[in-house]
């Protein structure tokens, strides 16, 4: 039996998806990629944004002078690349995101990092969606990688979904972020945390999507955590001198987090805890090596 008014009711819900998906299209989201010989990951990157659908997107590439092919694959996949002053040792992108977000054109901005890949093509449009109520977005990460360690990374990410102050946002209506003058430059550790305290400070109201953001992490050990954490403690302690009451809270909520996800660890919980013990030693003595030296620029 053929009912006109269910025709009429279809043909109404059909008509107002069209025009909503047309709303999304018309909206340009900047995705800012800095890179640094990141020809490895990059492929799966760009490919993932240039995949995305109901939304405009536009690729902006911060490339530190890279020594492989990183700027002949941005190109490929159509990206502006715009080149910057390759740095002694590379730190976390706080001016280049910054020289990105300036060259670009967007409505709404995604930061994202080379070694990342938006795991739905409707991940962007999510985000344009939630930003009808909100200023900025989390997108949640997972942690993918290869090897014992890169697991136990991978656990210890899920111990954080949706604790706002252990996930920071990446996707930002374009007059939020500039409301805010970007990242801090000063700050190449922990720039993440400390833009989301200024964006909680001045009232942002902040929202969450259910696509997840994958985190190619590559193949960890415990010696090169350690490391990467020193580097990061010796920039972190910018971060550290204005937010000390902030710092301190977010420790209590990792430890917390911890706590809260025994089961779901299960037996890694052993190696989980001493991985963070490792990268908090690593972490504390580059803060302590940077008082000592002022080695922290």
């Amino acid at each position: 039996m053929r009912v006109m008014g269910d025709e009429k009711t279809m043909s109404d819900f059909a008509n107002s998806q069209g025009q909503a998906l047309e709303k999304l299209e018309n909206h340009l989201v900047s995705v800012i990629i800095p890179t640094r010989d990141s020809s490895r990951t990059l492929p799966i990157c760009l490919s993932s944004v240039r995949s995305q659908r109901n939304v405009s997107v536009e690729v902006v590439v911060v490339d530190q002078e890279s020594r492989d092919a990183t700027r002949t694959i941005a190109q490929k996949y159509g990206a502006s690349v715009i080149d910057i002053h390759r740095t002694a040792i590379y730190v976390p992108p706080s001016q280049s995101r910054n020289v990105g977000f300036s060259k670009s054109n967007g409505d709404y901005v995604l930061h994202l990092d080379s070694d990342m890949e938006l795991s739905s093509p409707n991940l962007l449009s999510s985000c344009v969606s939630a930003c009808k109520e909100a200023d900025v977005v989390v997108i949640p990460e997972i942690d993918i990688g290869k090897g014992f360690w890169a697991k136990c990374k991978s656990m210890e990410r899920q111990c954080h979904f949706g604790r706002t102050i252990l996930e920071s946002p990446r996707f930002f209506r374009r007059d939020t972020f500039q409301a805010v003058s970007g990242y801090n430059t000063n700050i190449t550790s922990g720039e993440d945390w400390e833009l989301t305290d200024r964006l909680v400070e001045q009232g942002a109201i902040i929202g969450r999507v259910a696509p997840v953001i994958r985190h190619h992490l590559g193949e960890l050990s415990l010696e090169g955590q350690f490391m990467k954490k020193f580097g990061y403690g010796k920039k972190m302690i910018h971060y550290t001198r204005d937010a000390k009451g902030r710092m301190n809270r977010r420790i209590r909520m990792y430890v917390g987090a911890y706590a809260d996800n025994v089961k779901t660890l299960g037996l890694y919980i052993y190696p989980v805890l001493l991985m963070r013990s490792i990268e908090a030693v690593g972490l504390f003595t580059g803060m302590a090596f940077s008082k000592l030296t002022g080695e922290s620029n």
